[in-house]
């Protein structure tokens, strides 16, 4: 019937393009009156992509019974109800669906959307791929998420499709980064939907509903780090009373007075009172009143039936001025007003608590494999991107395929991990198949690069220590790409047959110091590897892989050998005495261990003792009946904190090139404590689950706490996304779940002395609940719902039982003195996690000797000479036919380095060996927008900026010279002709 009532309005389509045709999309706002209370009636659709059902689902509207939603057929009715009638407006964000609805209808439908956008009746907003998290996705995922949905858009509606505001309306909570990268991307404003109960009761008392964020304070960059922030007032909904959708049963608006159900002269006024008070908390004489929800509009009709009556009969009252609008119209209107505005300085939207007692921190931790795979894809992804591009491959096809795969998981619903469990499933396996779909770029990859084309293979296993290419063959080659822009040291570990040894061979026909290393026993018993030999893992050195270029391994089965054996093997026994033993390469580092209960004592570096204690422990609920006091997927409730201290059993495995220090504390918590040889840090290899859910039937939260004596005053840091340490400070009069805040890659404790830096390989909640303790959440399982709409307990299984979750932290100790330490260790180390080497095997015939011949170093496509250490690629990228999207960063912030925290510059015309450069343009970091053309609106406010740092923006087209400040990312498209 929708479609149908299209065809029938094609001439009234017709005859209002010719009306609107000198109307550009950004100059649809209806007239505002300043003499009343101007009620902005902005009707939207909120669109999960993923949460009770798939996004598929959710499109199609199938699995009905799961939860309603069909948002093919909301796009359709809110085109067709907009046709209608002119003065109507909609805004619309999810460009994930709008793909989709896109490639299903024809030019018909698409030419009218198209109409529509220009007119500025359908507001694009917004513009990711999805509404990304803000709390667990690293920063490089946010930016492409965002980038691709941009793109389409623009792709499809030119000029109008370069959204002007940001609406991140119900995210549990909002981060400085994303922020920063809002303004950099060139958006005039942002909407949120979800802050404190606290904050928000203060703010609406004193009017600061609306406000500048100052958002990096240190860098005072004016207006470059400020973003004008509105919060809603009632989440992104209507006043209780008219939600209008067949989903709802609040009564419509009857205008007829000879019916019996007459009721425009209650319900009108009724809207208009609600409003007044919700314009109380705001300084303008302007309110946004948002129309809709969740999944409405599925029926568009049954809304704007009802709004166009609230305009007609409402603009009756000579106090108000009702009218169609957009956020960018509202905005505008604000912007227009003259007001002067308060100033947010610093900080950000962490934690969110919907009640004084109900804190959504749970889910900073929640769903720990989908946060390390989705992060996991990002690394393959711009690995992928880097070789479509050096090799000019032309593969876009799987490369498109993985980004939606990774852009979609960024979803609030997504990484977060507060999905049903079929629709994380059905996350895990869009990013799967898309891993696994660009293999085939490896293979032509190395075709080019060698001339041999073996089939590759990516062992996306060797988390559970499974590979069938080195435990099945005598011979293999592993193929190391760096990714990076410096050179990589990378430790391998592959699973190998247990009865053998095995020589491992470099690229420069060298024989590379190798070792077999014992898996731990709790491994050992993963149901994921019932069936599968015993295995032993093959670990070396990749040293020195270059920059955006491969090295190639030849291993080798040899000799059968003996079975490996530990220095000791105990069973902690509290009657022995206690006795400290001392584990090192140098004396510069060393780790002392109790060597009774296998519990670490102290770290010491340049012979100075340092305490380092690390225990396990969980957190247990109280014992509340009530669903909404409950831990779930987002909410963290905690009643009492039960500790491990020590292992119950531990052994320590001494080799050529590491130290490991095999700890077990039950039968589902177990940990590998490493040092390597030539490194300054610790790596602790946590392995947590299955988490009994027998027994007590109790929730249990498991964490891991590393105990110093360092004096922080209960004041930690945590990153942002994966860039800028945020301040956070212990609040004693709060519980627990109140003090966690999100760490994407490193959470750091300091004081005058000495700091402490431990960084993950995912996103996790922290705290530092004591003084000297810095304290991570690995993984949960919850015995009920939290009350949050997901309706299920948060319990992972794999193969009947429940989740093991297996990750590592990177603890980095050093002194005061050594600033600049302190600083690679976190910003080198980050980027190496998020941006690792990546592997690849293949089973070979060739002997040694012609592998050699074949994979003997070649020369790389690429020049990294000139970038400084203090910049990274972020992203290479092959945009269209002789065009590449570059982006660069400056990865270390303000004062944290003596050297690297100063400004960079430098020159890449000679950067790529293969192209010939023509042309640079400096775009917005969503690249869809020339920057030297993009302005945005001037806002007053109650503070005058002031300059500390004074530094240079510089950037010269015409002879490729870049100038990048501490924490800066600049984005360019470069026109290039290939050389042959």
């Amino acid at each position: 019937m929708i479609l149908s009532g299209l065809v029938i309005l094609f001439l009234s389509h017709l005859v209002q393009s010719v009306r609107y045709k000198c109307q550009t999309c950004w100059d649809g706002c209806h007239p505002t009156d300043p003499n009343k209370l101007n009620i902005h009636l902005v009707p939207h659709t909120h669109d999960d992509a993923g949460w009770l059902k798939t996004v598929d689902q959710y499109y199609y509207r199938s699995q009905n019974y799961l939860a309603e939603g069909g948002v093919q057929h909301i796009i359709d009715s809110v085109v067709a109800e907009l046709n209608v009638d002119p003065s109507r407006r909609f805004a619309y964000v999810e460009s994930s669906f709008l793909w989709r609805w896109w490639n299903d209808r024809n030019g018909f439908y698409r030419d009218l959307m198209r109409t529509l956008v220009q007119q500025g009746r359908l507001q694009l907003l917004h513009g990711g791929w999805v509404m990304s998290d803000e709390a667990t996705p690293h920063y490089s995922m946010l930016i492409d998420q965002m980038m691709l949905g941009l793109r389409f858009l623009e792709d499809k509606f030119g000029v109008c499709g370069k959204p002007k505001v940001a609406w991140q309306i119900d995210p549990f909570g909002h981060s400085a980064e994303v922020a920063q990268q809002l303004v950099d991307m060139g958006f005039e404003g942002v909407f949120y939907g979800r802050i404190h109960q606290g904050d928000y009761e203060k703010r609406r008392v004193m009017k600061e509903m609306e406000m500048i964020w100052n958002i990096n304070p240190l860098d005072n960059k004016g207006s470059k780090s400020e973003l004008f922030t509105g919060i809603l007032y009632n989440l992104y909904h209507p006043p209780p009373g008219f939600c209008f959708d067949i989903m709802c049963n609040d009564e419509p608006l009857m205008d007829n007075k000879e019916l019996h159900s007459y009721n425009i002269d209650k319900k009108v006024p009724e809207f208009i009172q609600k409003i007044k008070i919700w314009a109380t908390s705001y300084r303008t004489n302007h309110v946004l009143v948002p129309m809709g929800g969740d999944f409405t509009y599925m029926m568009a009709g049954t809304w704007f039936v009802n709004m166009d009556k609230l305009i007609k009969y409402g603009n009756n009252d000579s106090s108000v001025h009702f009218l169609y609008s957009t956020p960018y119209c509202y905005l505008k209107a604000l912007n227009a007003n003259g007001k002067v505005w308060p100033v947010k300085t610093g900080g950000d939207f962490f934690p969110y608590s919907s009640s004084d007692s109900l804190y959504w921190t749970g889910y900073y931790t929640s769903r720990p494999s989908l946060k390390l795979l989705t992060m996991k894809a990002n690394n393959i992804l711009q690995v992928v991107r880097q070789l479509d591009v050096l090799m000019n491959l032309n593969q876009t096809e799987c490369i498109n395929k993985l980004e939606r795969a990774v852009a979609l998981a960024q979803h609030h619903d997504g990484i977060s991990g507060t999905a049903k469990q079929h629709v994380t499933d059905d996350y895990l396996l869009y990013l799967h198949e898309t891993i696994e779909g660009v293999q085939t770029l490896f293979h032509s990859a190395y075709k080019v690069w060698t001339g041999h084309g073996e089939q590759h293979h990516f062992c996306l296993n060797t988390n559970i220590s499974a590979c069938e290419i080195s435990e099945r063959f005598n011979k293999f080659i592993i193929h190391i790409y760096n990714p990076l822009t410096k050179d990589a040291h990378k430790f391998v570990r592959l699973p190998v047959q247990i009865d053998y040894n095995y020589v491992v061979y470099g690229d420069l026909d060298d024989e590379i110091q190798s070792e077999l290393v014992p898996l731990p026993l709790n491994l050992l018993r993963l149901p994921e590897r019932m069936g599968r030999p015993q295995a032993q893992d093959l670990l070396f050195e990749a040293r020195n892989i270059p920059p955006m270029s491969f090295s190639t391994y030849f291993v080798q089965r040899i000799d059968k050998k003996k079975n490996l054996t530990f220095l000791r093997f105990k069973s902690y026994n509290e009657h022995q005495p206690k006795e400290e033993i001392g584990f090192y390469f140098t004396e510069d580092f060393k780790l002392i261990i109790n060597s009774n209960s296998g519990e670490l004592l102290f770290l010491e570096v340049n012979n100075e003792r340092h305490k380092l204690q690390n225990i396990f422990g969980y957190y247990t609920p109280s014992d509340s009946g009530w669903s909404y006091k409950r831990s779930g997927a987002y909410i963290f409730r905690s009643a009492k904190f039960i500790t491990l201290e020590f292992p119950i059993e531990f052994s320590v495995y001494k080799g050529k090139n590491l130290i490991e220090i095999h700890q077990k504390y039950s039968e589902w918590i177990s940990q590998v404590v490493r040092i390597y040889k030539g490194r300054t840090f610790v790596e602790f290899e946590w392995m947590i689950g299955p988490i009994p859910s027998q027994g007590d039937g109790r929730t249990k939260e498991i964490v891991t706490r590393y105990i110093t004596s360092i004096g922080n005053d209960r004041k930690f840091f945590t990153d942002s996304n994966g860039r800028r340490f945020m301040p956070r400070a212990y609040k004693p009069h709060e519980k627990i779940e109140a003090n966690y805040y999100p760490v994407t890659s490193a959470g750091r404790i300091s004081d005058k002395n000495c700091t402490l830096t431990v960084l993950t390989d995912r996103a996790q909640g922290a705290s530092s609940p004591e003084d000297g303790i810095l304290e991570f959440m690995l993984n949960r399982r919850t015995m009920h719902d939290d009350g949050k709409g997901v309706n299920e307990p948060l319990q992972e299984k794999v193969m009947g039982i429940g989740l093991v979750a297996r990750g590592k932290h990177i603890l980095c100790f050093h002194s005061n003195v050594d600033k600049d330490k302190i600083a690679n260790c976190h910003r080198k180390m980050a980027q190496e996690i998020a941006y690792s080497p990546w592997m690849s095997l293949s089973y070979t015939h060739l002997s040694r000797q012609e592998w050699l011949a074949a994979y003997s170093k070649k020369v790389p496509y690429i020049n990294l000479y000139m970038i400084p250490p203090n910049i990274h690629i972020l992203t290479m990228q092959k945009y269209a036919f002789n065009k590449i999207l570059l982006r660069f960063e400056h990865f270390y912030d303000v004062e944290e380095h003596s050297i690297l925290s100063m400004p960079a510059t430098f020159q890449i015309y000679n950067l790529f060996r293969n192209f010939e450069l023509i042309d640079m343009k400096e775009m917005t970091l969503g690249a869809n927008k020339i920057k030297q053309c993009n302005s945005r609106m001037k806002w007053r406010k109650l503070y005058n900026n002031t300059t500390k740092y004074a530094w240079d923006d510089y950037t010269n087209l015409t002879s490729f010279t870049i100038t990048l400040s501490p924490m800066e990312i600049k984005t360019f498209f470069l026109t290039v002709r290939p050389l042959n």
